[in-house]
């Protein structure tokens, strides 16, 4: 999705594809204040500050936040931006793209709760339990597994500790 936002009138100018992403009619283009509107609330000054950062410093930007749409679902845009100088070296556009990328934002985020979930099991389980590396003393050889330890007689891995609990620790004596 495509945008420009000409910096001497105002005046923004979206692609179909931007009123798309924000499932709105595709005209009339949208004022500035009807753009910080579909903002999430959370988001408006961050954005404005990169806005006019850029617009000061001459140079685009990228950024990831959050906007809300009329049908009230949570979107998060990835946009960049180039800001155009007229002859006088003035900002007078700036000029962008947008990409809806609220399924990764959501699949990163089921991700960081699902490691501290694992996180939280793992640290408070009543039994020791390890996390262990286990490294191939050849680089050329394949990955160690499971399968593969008992046919390294002449080579065994080398054995890193990656993590241990509270429980090993304190198996180990390692809990002071």
């Amino acid at each position: 999705a495509l945008w420009c936002w000409d910096l001497r009138t105002g005046q923004l100018t979206w692609s179909d594809e931007m009123f798309a992403r924000l499932g709105l009619n595709p005209r009339p283009q949208p004022t500035i204040t009807q753009w910080q509107r579909l903002l999430h609330p959370e988001d408006r000054v961050e954005l404005g500050d990169t806005d006019l950062a850029a617009i000061d410093a001459g140079e685009g930007w990228h950024l990831v936040f959050r906007a809300i749409p009329p049908d009230g679902a949570l979107r998060y845009l990835h946009a960049w931006c180039e800001v155009v100088r007229d002859e006088d070296g003035t900002p007078s556009v700036v000029i962008g793209a947008t990409m809806d990328v609220t399924e990764q934002e959501q699949t990163l985020a089921a991700l960081r709760a699902n490691r501290e979930e694992f996180r939280l099991a793992f640290d408070e389980a009543p039994h020791g339990m390890a996390m262990l590396e286990l490294i191939s003393p050849d680089p050329d050889d394949p990955p160690v597994t499971a399968e593969s330890i008992a046919d390294r007689h002449e080579h065994p891995p080398r054995v890193s500790v990656v993590r241990i609990n509270r429980a090993m620790a304190t198996l180990v004596g390692l809990d002071s």
